[in-house]
């Protein structure tokens, strides 16, 4: 599920950029290295872990993960869909 999500977001975070870049948003510049650092995070997931049961390991990917997304949804894409 992991690798699925990693996949899923290059995607939408591609697709979004050049969406933002399309309409000159003036913020892409902040947007791209919000993603960034979401993709850094993803991709430091240490699956052993999640495969070895630490259950507050994924727990926390799992917070971060659906914070991360709700927060930027409501403050920054809000912000793209504006425009």
């Amino acid at each position: 599920i992991i690798d699925e999500l990693k996949e899923y977001t290059i995607e939408h975070f591609q697709a979004e950029e050049e969406y933002m870049k399309s309409i000159g948003y003036k913020r892409f510049l902040s947007q791209k290295a919000a993603h960034n650092e979401f993709l850094e995070k993803m991709n430091s997931i240490d699956v052993e872990k999640i495969d070895n049961g630490h259950n507050e390991y994924l727990i926390g990917i799992l917070d971060f993960v659906c914070d991360w997304l709700a927060q930027h949804i409501i403050k920054e894409d809000k912000l793209i869909a504006a425009k």
